[in-house]
């Protein structure tokens, strides 16, 4: 069974083939993170764009 992604964690194909990740809280905007799939920068921008996202949610 293959391991399972982080919350919110979307990955969305362009039309050019590239795979490119967002995070995404429910219906609301995207926040794009940066970096390799897998790799500790990914990792490291997930938290701090989880973190942005949830700021979001509360302002509105």
């Amino acid at each position: 069974m293959p391991k399972r992604r982080p919350p919110h964690l979307v990955r969305k194909r362009t039309r050019h083939g590239k795979i490119i990740w967002y995070v995404r809280i429910v219906h609301d905007p995207r926040f794009r993170i940066e970096g390799t799939y897998g790799t500790q920068g990914f990792i490291d921008n997930y938290t701090l764009v989880i973190k942005q996202a949830q700021m979001a949610l509360r302002r509105l």
